[in-house]
């Protein structure tokens, strides 16, 4: 069952018969798994994949599908369960991005404070990191259209103000990762605060 909102499939339900013993959570996991493969763009939109009788929410909490919800025919059930996942999901995200904003505005004005005459190409680099959140030095050259040293020193910059992180532990060919943007992502909003 897929439950569509504006047009965009929101929420993928896989069913299976409460009375066939075959039947567990396991299999219908697995069976979404394979729809997932089959058709990857059914799944682009999709926060709340369901298999009955359990549900996976946002975070790795499960919970179990009540019986009664399970019976064929039992839509309205069906539905207010889907909407409050909907709910929690539309909470999350609004939380989520309320967080990115207040990060966007602190680093800005970080970058502004302690980068001097290359805040802005910092600013440049900054919005940048909320699409691409893992570069390297070269990445940040074709970007700014600048030399490698150029280019060299301005990610030393972001990663003494915080912004970027060193990930390869490598003299040449460095990667750095915009760690507190991707925190948002694994963590718990109450942990992020």
């Amino acid at each position: 069952m897929v439950l569509f909102v504006n047009g965009l499939p929101l929420a993928i339900v896989e069913l299976k018969n409460p009375a066939d013993e075959e039947a567990t959570v396991s299999t219908a996991f697995r069976q979404l798994q394979s729809y997932k493969a089959e058709l990857p763009t059914l799944f682009a939109f999709n926060e709340l994949p369901i298999t009955a009788p359990r549900v996976f929410w946002p975070g790795g909490r499960q919970e179990p599908c009540p019986s009664g919800r399970a019976r064929p025919g039992n839509w309205k059930g069906w539905l207010g369960f889907f909407l409050r996942g909907v709910a929690e999901v539309a909470a999350q995200a609004a939380q989520t991005a309320a967080a990115i904003l207040r990060m966007r505005g602190e680093y800005r004005d970080r970058i502004t404070e302690r980068l001097g005459r290359a805040a802005a190409n910092g600013h440049r680099i900054l919005e940048k990191l909320f699409d691409h959140p893992i570069v390297t030095v070269a990445t940040v050259r074709e970007w700014l259209d600048v030399t490698p040293a150029g280019a060299n020193n301005l990610v030393n910059r972001l990663v003494e103000v915080g912004v970027l992180g060193e990930i390869t532990g490598y003299a040449r060919n460095r990667r750095f990762r915009f760690d507190p943007y991707l925190r948002v992502f694994e963590e718990p909003e109450e942990e992020r605060a």
